[in-house]
């Protein structure tokens, strides 16, 4: 499949304005570079380091796209941020996969991954050949670190077996199918560098996540030894239905069916909940605390983490395991082919 080349707003080529208009359009703050002959404008003051990076990775998709002249598709970190599966940490490079290897030609700003891919692996998204959802799943799940590629294995699993909190056992029945699917294909990679992580991506993976940091915090808790916890479990207050984005209730886990407690952890609670409409960050913990309330006289006891606490994944999980009994703590059963980049995660 041939690219088929498009006009991208605020993307400017060195080719069509001349060098000197684009030098001092760059001096002047009104261009900034995106790689060798391309250049954009520059983002809102206003705009978010995770909107600026998004921005960035797509230019540079596009600048790459219009520079290559042979047969590739965009594939991995890449493909991942094109369908949507969450905002996968950017390295500055497009990726892309080719067929056939050119020798030892480097570009920057570009990423070779050379390799095969069948028709049906591959859709196209703002004009531009990209793997598809499966296809892209797959490839995250081996290449990425472990919490990342279970964040778009779970974002993967969400869209392609139509997953619905709201109609758990239907999903449930779709994503056995979706995720036996993958491990199938999975099973053509038997000897790929990363393929037992990526098993146990698969295997992790769960359609009812909602979030990136969501699952990333998930993948911490599993790779510790924690048992698999709920996500997005339906609990009934006297406010109506909650969903915490992880739950771990303690009859399933104790053996104790008179035990109502639940443990509960959820990312970010400010930003979760905050309306459109941009309330007071005092209303938002007003309405935080609220649901809290009502999660405790549910018996469901919640801690919300945010991103520092994701960054320190032996700090985390410490955290977390404090808040089980003796008898979870004594039987954890780490996964390290999960472990994210800190090596120091380690259980109790």
């Amino acid at each position: 499949m041939s690219p088929t080349k498009t006009s991208v707003p605020g993307l400017y080529f060195t080719r069509d304005l001349g060098w000197t208009h684009v030098r001092n359009a760059r001096s002047h703050g009104r261009l900034v570079k995106i790689r060798r002959g391309v250049s954009a404008l520059p983002l809102p003051q206003h705009s978010s380091p995770w909107e600026a990076e998004r921005r960035q990775a797509f230019m540079m998709m596009a600048a790459v796209a219009d520079a290559l002249h042979v047969n590739f598709v965009f594939g991995f970190a890449s493909a991942a941020l094109l369908h949507g599966l969450g905002a996968v940490p950017w390295d500055g490079r497009a990726h892309v996969i080719q067929r056939h290897r050119q020798g030892r030609w480097r570009a920057a700003g570009l990423h070779h991954h050379w390799g095969f891919w069948d028709e049906d692996e591959v859709t196209v998204i703002n004009g531009y050949p990209v793997t598809s959802i499966t296809r892209t799943v797959l490839d995250c799940a081996v290449y990425l670190p472990p919490d990342w590629a279970l964040g778009v294995a779970d974002a993967g699993l969400r869209r392609l077996a139509d997953m619905s909190r709201f109609h758990r056992v239907e999903s449930s029945a779709r994503e056995q199918i979706v995720r036996a699917g993958l491990m199938e294909r999975l099973g053509d990679r038997k000897r790929a560098k990363g393929i037992v992580k990526a098993r146990n991506v698969l295997a992790c993976a769960d359609g009812f996540a909602e979030s990136l940091p969501e699952s990333r915090m998930r993948c911490i808790a599993l790779a510790g030894g924690l048992p698999p916890p709920t996500c997005q479990m339906p609990i009934k207050t006297v406010d109506g239905l909650r969903y915490p984005d992880l739950a771990w209730p303690m009859a399933t886990l104790t053996g104790d069916l008179d035990d109502p407690r639940i443990l509960a952890e959820e990312y970010d609670g400010v930003e979760k909940y905050a309306p459109e409409d941009a309330a007071s960050p005092a209303a938002v913990l007003n309405r935080q605390a609220r649901r809290d309330e009502s999660l405790r006289l549910a018996n469901v006891h919640v801690r919300h983490r945010g991103a520092r606490d994701i960054e320190s994944p032996s700090v985390l999980f410490e955290s977390m395991v404090r808040r089980f009994p003796p008898c979870v703590v004594s039987s954890l059963q780490p996964r390290p082919s999960l472990l994210p980049l800190d090596p120091t995660l380690r259980a109790g």
